[in-house]
């Protein structure tokens, strides 16, 4: 019992601090997609071989990731259960309360727990939206330190988007297009610093 919860309380630390920043009425949404990629990293690193997850670099890729493939899958001795959890379970094993075979059956079901979280967030994920994918042309530290090219191109798709929505006149997206990169030369660079260090918890 006492493996399971801190097992669980591991698994909440690494989601806690994502649903804390967005219980928020600040606009966020150019802050989400960079969250919820280290969040779901952080996930599936748990369980997931290092070299798939080093192929998947981009959102999409870390959403194209078959989690349910087990030739994916790290062996079950190797899970992250946390620290404290790998603590429990050795000190258990060292004084034979519970033998090997309960132990490996124990990281067995943490990672189908994991499988399965991971698993729904793939599938409820925002990440598949456009405008979630591509509305970090708005997060300032990217201003500060991508590429305008990057930039401008997460912004056409944006526009694109929103034409196709209905919702701004495609006659009007070259000007954005360029009253943005006007922003970035007078304004972002002239203010690096500022830009670079924006906390958007605390800014």
């Amino acid at each position: 019992m006492e493996a399971q919860i801190n097992f669980a309380l591991s698994v909440s630390k690494s989601v806690t601090p994502f649903l804390t920043k967005y219980q928020t009425d600040k606009p966020m949404m150019p802050f989400l997609a960079a969250d919820l990629h280290k969040m779901l990293k952080n996930l599936m690193c748990r369980f997931i071989k290092p070299e798939v997850m080093q192929e998947a670099k981009s959102v999409k890729k870390l959403l194209d990731v078959d989690i349910k493939l087990p030739t994916n899958y790290i062996d079950c001795s190797s899970v992250d259960l946390g620290y404290v959890t790998n603590r429990i379970l050795k000190e258990l094993r060292a004084k034979q309360k519970v033998g090997a075979s309960t132990i490996m059956d124990f990281r067995r079901s943490c990672r189908d727990g994991l499988v399965a979280m991971v698993d729904k967030l793939q599938q409820k994920s925002p990440l598949k939206y456009i405008l979630v994918k591509n509305m970090g042309f708005l997060d300032p530290v990217n201003m500060a330190n991508e590429e305008t090219d990057q930039l401008k191109g997460m912004l056409r798709r944006t526009l694109a988007y929103l034409v196709d929505q209905g919702r701004i006149n495609e006659q009007d997206c070259d000007e954005i297009i360029q009253q943005y990169a006007h922003f970035l030369d007078d304004v972002v660079q002239k203010n690096h610093s500022a830009f670079a260090d924006f906390n958007s918890l605390s800014d």
